[in-house]
């Protein structure tokens, strides 16, 4: 015990050199920082890859990001009349090829449709209805599934059918590609600079991925004796637990500050288990609460995480299958006798299960359970895990009677869909 707790101490000791050092050098500070856009899928990530890729981009380097891009990301050779479009609408739902694809590139007999993922959840046959898409519009198509550890998409997106994508990630495929597009840009002294902005921010969500000077010394420390080493891989096997049995504890404790207003269905005391164990196959634990019955569904509040924590309001179908049926949202129109409910199931996407969402304790304190960022680590802080859960009680708090009366919190113009 006393050598584990010399290991610790030591480690802690190089960690906080790194903060310190990081800080007072201003590493990691980029302008989507400064503007709380860093996980933002769609204003920041797609646009600024979109921007890099286009041949007639502000940049002025013509097309040779996007070759660079087909080389070591598509890994494919450049092809004619290449091109890129960016939230590309696919309109044919009567055979399921539906959808908004984030990123879609081109060229003769080529098609690659890229769904991009920072921490939002997976779409209902999402990945499957590209890959249909993608098949009837060239003879060489590829779905590809970019997140930021190059996880696979889960079996609700893929129809259970086998590789339907390729997955790459932030961590390794764009990192790359990023830093030769910094290289070629050397004499474009505004572009280079701007391409190292966004560098930084992807080193900084894949934080733990990259390595530094910081974490070799790290790797060095436990590899500096049998003794470190035996006391690092006892340490890895506990944090295995301890990460479950945190994420169990919150929902506990969402579930204890409900139950005397709401009856819980629980799929988060195995799920959390599966949710580390297996993160290839991705695994939703979830807390559930019944607001209306109607129709053969039911309306739920759920309490779920994907990477973070959220909670919003869906439907399923009144039984023990819970099938999740998005085109049948017109069936719950009812559910609330409130016009806003009516006018948001009126406009419901039918590929979204969801009806709203809204992340816990809000959008600027994430709790990333599996990327360890954000707010996560200050779980582990007694003060500042009371400050969290206290922030996840007042935002439950201050909604709960209007979910229960109306399915939607009071301030729903700022709900996410």
């Amino acid at each position: 015990m006393n050598e584990t707790e010399q290991l610790l101490e030591q480690v802690k000791l190089i960690l906080n050199i790194r903060e310190k050092t990081q800080a007072s050098s201003g590493k990691g500070f980029t302008v989507f920082s400064a503007m709380g856009m860093e996980t933002n899928e769609e204003k920041t990530h797609c646009r600024v890859m979109y921007e890099l890729l286009r041949p007639d981009g502000g940049h002025g380097m013509g097309d040779q990001f996007l070759r660079e891009f087909f080389e070591r990301v598509l890994e494919k050779p450049f092809p004619q009349s290449a091109a890129v479009r960016r939230e590309y609408s696919i309109s044919r739902r009567d055979d399921e090829k539906y959808g908004r694809i984030d990123l879609l590139i081109e060229g003769q007999g080529i098609c690659c449709p890229i769904e991009v993922k920072i921490y939002a959840g997976d779409q209902y046959r999402q990945i499957a209805r590209y890959a249909r898409f993608a098949k009837d519009r060239a003879p060489d198509a590829q779905v590809y599934y970019l997140t930021l550890n190059g996880h696979e998409p889960s079996e609700d997106s893929t129809g259970g059918e086998d590789n339907p994508a390729k997955c790459i990630s932030f961590a390794v495929h764009i990192w790359e590609w990023l830093l030769n597009c910094e290289k070629l840009a050397w004499q474009k002294p505004d572009v280079a600079a701007a391409i190292r902005q966004y560098i930084t921010l992807i080193e900084k969500l894949t934080i733990g991925q990259q390595e530094d000077a910081f974490m070799d010394a790290v790797k060095n420390t436990v590899g500096m004796s049998k003794e470190n080493y035996e006391s690092a891989a006892a340490i890895e096997k506990a944090l295995l637990n301890v990460r479950i049995e945190m994420l169990r504890g919150i929902f506990r404790n969402i579930e204890a500050h409900l139950k005397d207003r709401l009856e819980p269905i629980d799929h988060y005391q195995s799920h959390c288990v599966r949710f580390y164990k297996k993160p290839h196959r991705r695994t939703y634990p979830s807390l559930n609460f019944v607001l209306a019955r109607i129709n053969g569904f039911r309306v739920c509040l759920r309490f779920q995480v994907d990477w973070n924590l959220f909670y919003g309001v869906f439907f399923t179908t009144d039984d023990d299958e819970w099938s999740w049926l998005p085109k049948e949202a017109q069936k719950v129109k009812d559910a609330f006798s409130d016009e806003a409910w009516k006018q948001m199931i009126q406009t419901h996407r039918g590929k979204d299960w969801l009806v709203w969402w809204r992340y816990l304790p809000d959008n600027e304190n994430l709790l990333n359970f599996r990327g360890f960022s954000g707010a996560y680590t200050e779980l582990y802080d007694a003060e500042g895990y009371n400050r969290i859960m206290q922030a996840i009680y007042n935002e439950i708090d201050e909604n709960i009677e209007s979910i229960l009366k109306t399915g939607l919190p009071n301030d729903s113009e700022r709900v996410e869909r």
